[in-house]
C-alpha cells in the first residue's frame, strides 16, 4: 500500500492547502426523484420515504458526528416555490421535508428532482 502526503497544491501560480479542499467539498449529495428514488448521488446509500414531502437519505459512510449542514431544495411542475426543513441529523443519516412557501405546512411529493448538498466532516 502506498501514501501520497501533500499539504498543498498549486497550478503554478495560485497555491492552496490540501485542508482547505478536504473541508470545503461536500462530503455527500444527490438528486432524486419520485420520493426517495435515487438519480445520482455521492455518499447516499439509500432513500426512504416516510410520507408525503418527507424523506430520509442515507449515507454510505458515516458522517463524523450530528454537527452539519444540509442544503436542500426542490421544485413542482417547475415553480420553485418550496422550503425545506432539515431535521433528524445523525450521523448515519439526516431527513428533509418540502412544501410550500406559501402554505403552512403543506408538504408535497413534488414532481421534479429533490436536492440535497452535506457539508461536514466525515467519521
Amino acid at each position: 500500500m502506498s501514501s501520497l502526503i501533500v499539504s498543498n497544491l498549486s497550478d503554478g501560480t495560485l497555491s492552496i492547502p490540501t485542508t482547505y479542499v478536504t473541508n470545503g467539498s461536500a462530503k455527500a449529495w444527490v438528486s432524486a426523484s419520485d420520493a426517495a428514488v435515487l438519480q445520482d448521488s455521492l455518499n447516499i446509500s439509500s432513500g426512504t420515504d416516510n410520507g408525503v414531502g418527507d424523506y430520509t437519505y442515507a449515507f454510505s459512510n458515516a458522517m463524523n458526528n450530528a454537527s452539519y449542514g444540509v442544503i436542500s431544495a426542490c421544485a413542482d411542475g417547475g415553480v420553485p416555490v418550496f422550503s425545506a426543513n432539515v431535521s433528524g441529523l445523525s450521523a448515519a443519516s439526516y431527513i428533509v421535508q418540502h412544501g410550500y412557501t406559501n402554505t403552512a405546512p403543506a408538504y408535497v411529493d413534488a414532481d421534479l428532482a429533490n436536492y440535497s448538498a452535506v457539508l461536514g466532516d466525515l467519521a
